[in-house]
């Protein structure tokens, strides 16, 4: 795959600026009262853990899992158990008497306090249940985080007892040895990206979407006692999902318009779920509790990096941010047939400090543009915060530099990402060997 890196100067890109103006203010932010964005269950169901293969078995049922688009069955689908063409999904009823089945049942991707690993690494998880009352026997079925790669990890030999469970890692550490843990060659994205279950035909049967919503610490996704996919917490790797609390959305932040390039001031509108709070920097450091608060539309005419900090009713708090990034038009109107990355450095100049002993990531904003055949406005996969430095030794003295490049989040903790159909990563590497003319 060729990639076009426009590196964003001060000639090119208009540095990040002051001239912003909009509806902050230091008062009080005016809620509303908090909307039930979920169902609670009172079913109860017995808590358990995971064998050394990942496997647990229950009693414990779960509602058929829809596609990447929650909600609830139409008066026909409820009639005749039926889904649409263009659903992607198993109906854990459809099983024969005496046959298992398969679902894509939950996972999570940003684990950070939870379930670990026979490493010790607290790896991301996809969860599989077998609603059925046999068997379910796995071989010849795959995993994947790709809607063009069915079939990206297969299973070994290995099967789930009826109403059991059976836990594989998202790691990349590629392990299949039907004895032991299982882990896929693929990571998760927190950030959205496909997750996928394929059949032994090697179609894709069932999705978390395409791509599934960003994805929160510690916070698993899934399907629940009502039809579709829900935020769950706490996760239940190995056990039933109504044990949890099922929410249809935890406090995703959209920005409108989304991030990404543009050659004339605009009106930015954010937008939370009812009762929360949102404070914002514009200024490229993190909110904290005392950023000011968000009362309405922002002018946004300079490069800027906005930086959300949402407090929910419950007090948890989540994060959110995007860029954009102000160009000359003749740069917004460039076209290409291969992808685009647009990085503004704020008009500082990293090959600067390339011969320093140690060299200090620095901030900049940055925009992905997967599909620039009409220019770089639309097309955008990600825009978001990100940090770079001169990478190498003895290369970084020549004219044509290496780079090292790190994405990060609204605190700047790293943040994975999956680019340009690549798995998703948080350290990523510019890489351009000054011997190889071909490439730039």
């Amino acid at each position: 795959m060729r990639i076009v890196f426009v590196v964003a100067l001060s000639l090119l890109v208009a540095a990040c600026g002051s001239e912003i103006s909009g509806s902050i203010s230091e008062g009080s932010l005016d809620s509303v009262e908090a909307e039930s964005r979920g169902d609670d269950t009172s079913e109860d169901d017995e808590p358990g853990t995971l064998d050394a293969e990942g496997y647990h078995e229950t009693d414990g049922d779960e509602s058929s899992p829809a596609d990447g688009d929650a909600g609830p069955l139409s008066d026909a689908e409820e009639a005749d158990g039926s889904l649409d063409s263009g659903d992607v999904a198993l109906e854990p009823d459809a099983a024969p008497v005496g046959q298992g089945a398969l679902v894509l049942n939950e996972m999570l991707a940003a684990n950070d306090e939870g379930l670990t690993d026979s490493d010790g690494d607290t790896s991301d998880w996809i969860e599989l249940h077998n609603p059925g009352d046999g068997p379910m026997a796995l071989t010849g079925w795959g995993l994947t985080d790709s809607a063009d790669a069915p079939s990206k990890w297969m299973f070994p030999e290995v099967s789930i007892p009826a109403g059991g469970y059976l836990v594989v890692f998202a790691s990349s550490k590629d392990r299949r040895n039907p004895s032991a843990e299982l882990h896929t060659n693929f990571k998760l994205s927190s950030g959205g990206e496909f997750l996928g279950l394929s059949n032994p035909e090697g179609e894709v049967v069932q999705s978390f979407g395409d791509p599934y919503p960003l994805q929160l610490t510690d916070i698993s996704y899934g399907t629940h006692t009502s039809a579709g996919l829900f935020y769950l917490s706490p996760p239940t790797p190995g056990e039933s999902n109504a044990i949890s609390t099922a929410e249809l959305d935890l406090g995703e932040v959209s920005f409108s318009p989304a991030g990404g390039l543009f050659s004339e001031p605009f009106e930015l509108t954010l937008k939370a779920p009812p009762g929360h709070e949102m404070r914002l920097t514009l200024d490229g450091t993190p909110p904290n509790a005392e950023s000011p608060l968000y009362a309405g539309p922002i002018t946004i005419s300079a490069t800027t990096q906005v930086r959300v900090r949402l407090k929910e009713p419950s007090d948890d708090i989540r994060w959110a941010s995007t860029t954009y990034i102000l160009a000359d038009p003749s740069v917004v109107g460039f076209t290409s047939d291969v992808p685009v990355v647009v990085i503004e450095s704020a008009g500082f100049d990293v090959d600067t400090e390339a011969q320093l002993d140690e060299r200090p990531f620095r901030p900049l904003s940055m925009t992905v543009v997967e599909d620039a055949s009409d220019g770089l406005t639309g097309g955008v996969s990600w825009s978001g915060v990100a940090a770079m430095h001169v990478r190498g030794n003895s290369s970084s003295h020549y004219s044509k530099k290496q780079y090292a490049l790190e994405l990060r989040d609204a605190e700047d903790d790293d943040l994975d990402v999956a680019l340009l159909g690549m798995p998703a990563e948080s350290d990523w590497v510019l890489h351009a060997p000054y011997s190889d003319k071909s490439l730039m």
